[in-house]
C-alpha cells in the first residue's frame, strides 16, 4: 500500500469502529458497570401490611378505623381529689336531681348517683319497686343508711332510695362523653349510624355553646346532644328542635 493511500485507510478504519460501537454500545472507556437492580415495589392490598407481609383486614387495623375520633368520656369524680360538698338533708320526696353513673372503672365501685350539687351516693337498696338505669337522669328521694360500709371508698354516703322519677332515659353510655364539634363522624356516632342504618348525620349548634347531632335513617329521626344523651327519637319529628337549619354541617353520609 502506498503512503498516498494511508490517510484514506485510517479514515475508513475510524468510521468502521465508530459505527460498530454505536450499534453494540460496547466501546465505553474504563470498566463497564453491571446493571443495577430496581428497588422492590411494596403493594398494599386492602389495608396495611404486617411485618410478615400478610395484608391486615381494615376492620382489624388500628390505622384504618371507620371513624375519625375515638370516644372520650368525662373523668370520674373521685375522693379526695374532688372535694365533697356538704351532705344534703335526707328527703323522701322525689326532689333531688342526679345522674346515674357507672363507676366500675374504679376499684370496688359500681353504680353511683352523682347529684347536681356534686355529691356521690352509693345505693344500698331501692324500696317501692322502683328501678334505676345506668346513664339516666333521675329525681329521687332517699334516707341515709347509718353504719353501712363499702369497698368503693369514693361515695360520700350510702343511701336507701325511697322514690324515683326518670327525667331522661338512659344514654347507653357509662359516663358523659366529652362535648366536641366533630367535623367527621366519631366512634360513638359511627356506632349509632350502624345501629340505626343512618343515611346522614348532621351537626347543629345547641344551647349553652354545645352541639347536637341529628341522625336521619329509614326508621325515622334521632337527635343526640354532644354528651351522648338522646334528646328526641323516632317516631317524633326531631327537626322541630333545630332552630337554624342553615348552621347544619353533614359529617356522615351513607
Amino acid at each position: 500500500m502506498s503512503a498516498q493511500n494511508l490517510p484514506y485507510l485510517k479514515a475508513f478504519l475510524w468510521l468502521f469502529t465508530f459505527l460498530a460501537c454505536s450499534t453494540a454500545g460496547a466501546c465505553q472507556r474504563g470498566t463497564v458497570k453491571p446493571p443495577q437492580e430496581a428497588p422492590p415495589v411494596q403493594i398494599i392490598i386492602d389495608g396495611p401490611i404486617d411485618p410478615g407481609g400478610t395484608p391486615v383486614p381494615p376492620d382489624q387495623s388500628n390505622d384504618n378505623t371507620p371513624w375519625g375520633r375515638p370516644t372520650v368520656y368525662q373523668d370520674y369524680l373521685t375522693r379526695p381529689r374532688d372535694v365533697a360538698p356538704t351532705l344534703p338533708i335526707a328527703n323522701n320526696r322525689c326532689e333531688t336531681l342526679a345522674e346515674v353513673r357507672d363507676y366500675s372503672g374504679l376499684d370496688g365501685c359500681q353504680m353511683l348517683l352523682e347529684t347536681d350539687a356534686g355529691n356521690l351516693f352509693l345505693v344500698e337498696s331501692i324500696i317501692g319497686g322502683y328501678q334505676i338505669n345506668l346513664g339516666s337522669r333521675i329525681r329521687f328521694g332517699f334516707e341515709y343508711v347509718e353504719g353501712a360500709a363499702s369497698v368503693c371508698m369514693h361515695e360520700d354516703a350510702i343511701i336507701r332510695v325511697t322514690c324515683v322519677q326518670e327525667v331522661r332515659e338512659s344514654s347507653g353510655f357509662p359516663r358523659p362523653i366529652v362535648c366536641e364539634a366533630y367535623s367527621e363522624v366519631s366512634e360513638w356516632l359511627y356506632d349509632l349510624a350502624i345501629e340505626y342504618a343512618a343515611t346522614y348525620i348532621t351537626r347543629f349548634p345547641w344551647s349553652g355553646g354545645r352541639y347536637a347531632y341529628f341522625i336521619e335513617s329509614a326508621d325515622g329521626q334521632f337527635l343526640y346532644d354532644c354528651q351522648g344523651y338522646i334528646l328526641c327519637r323516632a317516631p317524633r319529628n326531631c327537626l322541630q328542635f333545630i332552630e337554624d337549619f342553615s348552621q347544619g354541617e353533614i359529617i356522615y353520609e351513607n
